[in-house]
């Protein structure tokens, strides 16, 4: 998966929308509002239940984009290149994965 090294506004729009995170983004990884998982009738409606999940999967992943955008833009002068996402490497416990390294150090 390839992104240009500065993502405009303009690609943003033009872009987004279809982006579909890569197979193995959140492998494993429950993406059930638990708010949605308390509803017994939840089995009614699996498709909907698929498409939330699927909805926040690709949320996450955009938002990933953004922050990584944020620390690249610093180096955008010595690095005109575009990105390119090569691998997903699945982690045991995504969660402590992602607590572990953004922890505040006090």
């Amino acid at each position: 998966m390839e992104f240009p090294a500065f993502r405009s506004d303009e690609w943003m729009a033009e872009t987004f929308e279809s982006l579909h995170p890569p197979e193995g983004v959140l492998k494993g990884v429950d993406l059930s509002p638990r708010y949605m998982m308390e509803f017994e009738s939840i089995g009614f409606y699996q498709d909907k239940a698929e498409a939330v999940r699927r909805a926040i999967k690709r949320s996450l992943f955009r938002q990933c984009l953004y922050r990584v955008q944020n620390v690249e833009v610093t180096h955008l002068q010595t690095c005109k290149e575009p990105r390119v996402l090569s691998e997903v490497v699945p982690v045991e416990k995504p969660w402590d994965f992602v607590s572990k390294r953004f922890r505040s150090k006090v």
